[in-house]
């Protein structure tokens, strides 16, 4: 979803925000707090899918429907972590997996990243590990993008009891192109480059594995509007930001009118990144959702 064509030019010439630049950003919404850390346990555990090694960690595992959160584009499971600690507090049964690429997650070098291969990963990998047999996803951009996917491949769509879809998008269009000019995603963008060396993943280079994400999002996704109303809506939630910076303000209202009997929340006072700026809004929203009743009777019975 990042326009990160802007970013690859001037890679080398990003830099860290200064203190006086981030006191002119007093906006919840403009500013990028710091990266969450992962609640306890934390596992380095990571599995074999489709020729790369993916990681996942469990929260609370029990005989119920899992929550499955998926980050957005560069980021990582941490972006969620905040959100998560949430989840695990009120009950909940919670899994968090780093997308192909991101985070632990490896990659080939002649990947070509789509949404597809995303939601088919996780799904893979969540059947790897005797996981469900149904989900819920909650996905963040690209990781809504996937959870979209997801939703209109056969196999993977019937086994989503529900999914939440936050700062979801159709198509490249949806996004700002303004976007890659804003303060914080030039943060965001040096916070993910400082950030991808710590998970150890040797071989694996954050500017060739940027450039795959560049290439996704300037092409990806296409889902058209007969796709979309073909998604069958009472399982599904769609949440966007007030002050969203990165995808446009219309996309949301859009998505909830295609996909018919979707949900809509707006979260307020927030942007894009609003999982780690208002976590409790963010898990409130979710949680609401996860309390309407859905059509969709699950296999395995009732959250």
């Amino acid at each position: 979803m990042w326009n990160l064509l802007y970013f690859l030019l001037g890679l080398t010439t990003l830099v860290q925000s200064s203190p006086a630049v981030l006191q002119k950003r007093q906006a919840k919404w403009e500013f990028l707090p710091k990266t969450p850390t992962l609640p306890d346990p934390f596992l380095d555990t990571r599995f074999e899918v489709d020729g790369v090694s993916l990681w996942l960690n469990e929260y609370n595992k029990k005989p119920e429907v899992p929550l499955v959160f998926l980050h957005g584009g560069l980021g990582s499971s941490e972006y969620w972590a905040d959100v998560v600690k949430l989840a695990i507090d009120a009950g909940y049964y919670c899994i968090l997996v780093d997308l192909r690429g991101h985070g632990r997650s490896s990659y080939l070098k002649d990947d070509k990243f789509t949404y597809e291969l995303y939601a088919k990963n996780v799904f893979d990998l969540l059947n790897s590990r005797n996981i469900g047999p149904d989900y819920v996803w909650i996905g963040w951009s690209d990781g809504a993008a996937a959870t979209l996917a997801a939703l209109l491949d056969p196999t993977i769509g019937r086994r989503l009891y529900k999914a939440f879809v936050f700062a979801g998008f159709q198509n490249p269009s949806d996004t700002n192109p303004n976007f890659p000019n804003t303060a914080i995603y030039k943060d965001f963008v040096q916070r993910c480059q400082n950030e991808y060396p710590s998970f150890n993943k040797p071989g694996n280079t954050f500017e060739e594995f940027a450039g795959k994400v560049a290439e996704l999002e300037k092409n990806y996704p296409q889902f058209t509007d007969e796709q979309l109303g073909s998604i069958p809506g009472g399982k599904v939630g769609i949440a966007g930001a007030d002050k969203d910076e990165a995808v446009n303000l219309d996309v949301a209202p859009r998505l909830n009118r295609l996909i018919k009997g979707s949900s809509l929340s707006i979260l307020k006072d927030c942007s894009h990144f609003c999982p780690v700026q208002d976590p409790p809004q963010m898990w409130d929203a979710i949680k609401k959702f996860l309390d309407i009743p859905t059509p969709i009777e699950s296999s395995s019975g009732n959250m």
